[in-house]
């Protein structure tokens, strides 16, 4: 199966302490100084970060990680999941008729 691109990423990011936050990873690889970061949600569980990532090939992906991860840059585990197939497609919040 082919990637088609440019690509929306659903991508977990664990901070290397929990501690300090996304705006905070030196230096300074965060979600507003990455363009490509579209969305970032702080989120519970095994990871700190929920972001939604559009890239144009996984070499630019690629590079977007090195530079997270990199000596400093305060992401210390990455998981990225790539979208295969929608088979519901979000239309909007089910709201009861009054």
């Amino acid at each position: 199966m082919r990637v088609r691109l440019p690509a929306l990423l659903t991508v977990l990011a664990g901070l290397m302490s929990p501690a300090i936050s996304l705006a905070q990873v030196s230096p300074r690889p965060h979600a507003s100084a990455v363009p490509q970061i579209v969305e970032a949600s702080h989120v519970s569980g095994n990871y700190d970060y929920l972001l939604k990532v559009v890239v144009a090939d996984l070499d630019e992906w690629a590079r977007i990680t090195e530079r997270l991860t990199a000596n400093g840059g305060g992401v210390d585990r990455i998981t990225t999941l790539v979208l295969l197939h929608k088979p519901k497609i979000f239309v909007g919040y089910p709201v009861p008729q009054r």
